[in-house]
């Protein structure tokens, strides 16, 4: 990441951090993150989004939040940009 004063937050729909987390991915624990993921992803495993939440909650992550959708597969994006929540958080954090 060489340019993390370029956005204040993400928000990951049923993806996942193909990185390791290290120095170059550490800016991120300053960010606000929202991680949406549908319970029933056959594309990638709902167990990446843990992981990485966990991974990011490990480096001092504050702001952070996963949202697993219910019944919801990886092309849960249609059902995302529904979710009045998400605009919420958009409002609140960026």
């Amino acid at each position: 990441m060489s340019r993390p004063d370029l956005f204040k937050g993400i928000v990951s729909v049923a993806g996942g951090i193909m990185l390791p987390i290290d120095q170059t991915l550490l800016p991120l624990k300053e960010k606000a993150i929202l991680i949406y993921h549908g319970s029933n992803d056959d594309v990638i495993e709902i167990s990446k989004s843990i992981q990485d939440y966990n991974k990011l909650k490990n480096i001092g992550t504050k702001n952070m939040e996963l949202k697993i959708v219910k019944n919801a597969n990886h092309f849960l994006s249609s059902q995302t940009f529904k979710d009045e929540y998400l605009y919420e958080w958009l409002e609140k954090n960026i």
